[in-house]
């Protein structure tokens, strides 16, 4: 889609799919497309392509890389990092 300063709509289903830390996210509005007034460029960094939208099998974050993108955007991760349940 090319930038445009007018408004569009998306079905549902509709955009770009990315898994982000075990969620789907789907990209409805890119910053190339708002001419950089909104964009979850963050969620495209740090996921990656859904190749199917049925549930990836669970795997850790990659916090090296969270942590370098947080640094690169200037946000300040608080808490815990996140842990897998002990059984």
């Amino acid at each position: 889609m090319a930038p445009t300063k007018q408004g569009y709509a998306l079905s549902q289903g509709d955009g770009k799919a990315i898994w982000f830390l075990g969620a789907l996210a789907t990209i409805k509005a890119s910053s190339e497309q708002t001419h950089s007034a909104f964009a979850l460029q963050e969620v495209e960094e740090m996921g990656e392509p859904a190749k199917a939208l049925t549930l990836p099998l669970p795997q850790p974050p990659d916090l090296a890389k969270l942590q370098a993108l947080t640094s690169k955007y200037g946000i300040e991760l608080v808490g815990p990092a996140p842990q897998s349940e002990q059984a």
